[in-house]
């Protein structure tokens, strides 16, 4: 991972996670986040939250907190929301969402690099005559 020097916005952000982890037992929101720290853009209320430059700053941010080999607490995510792991048990129950996200990630590439490998193969027709068929993995224009 990456080790980078965090910004004020970042500092701010990290800080912001951890009071709120320490002093209750609410998943910190990206809406609480840009509602209480400093640094964000503005929050444009005719677009949803995917096409907002704030909320996307968010993410980006939570990003850098989490491949900073700096920092010793975990940024952990769950209910749509943000705070610090308070014990092994949740960094552990993050962790394993966290593999379970990527082991799909790997199957579901390992269906599309099959189905790559297939193309232009020929296969029978599974009517029972002897006519054969191209398989095109491509939508290739005529």
């Amino acid at each position: 991972m990456e080790n980078t020097n965090l910004t004020t916005r970042q500092w701010n952000l990290y800080n912001y996670i951890k009071k709120m982890t320490e002093t209750t037992q609410f998943w910190v929101t990206k809406e609480n986040i840009l509602d209480n720290v400093e640094g964000y853009e503005e929050i444009d209320e005719s677009k949803d939250q995917l096409n907002q430059k704030a909320f996307q700053q968010v993410r980006a941010d939570i990003k850098k907190l989490r491949e900073n080999a700096t920092l010793q607490k975990m940024v952990i995510t769950k209910y749509g929301g943000y705070r610090l792991a308070e014990s092994q048990e949740e960094a552990e129950e993050y962790l394993k969402r966290q593999w379970h996200k990527i082991v799909g990630m790997i199957e579901r590439a390992k269906i599309q690099e099959e189905k790559m490998k297939l193309d232009g193969q020929i296969r029978f027709v599974e009517d029972g005559s002897k006519a054969r068929q191209y398989l095109e993995a491509y939508v290739r224009g005529e």
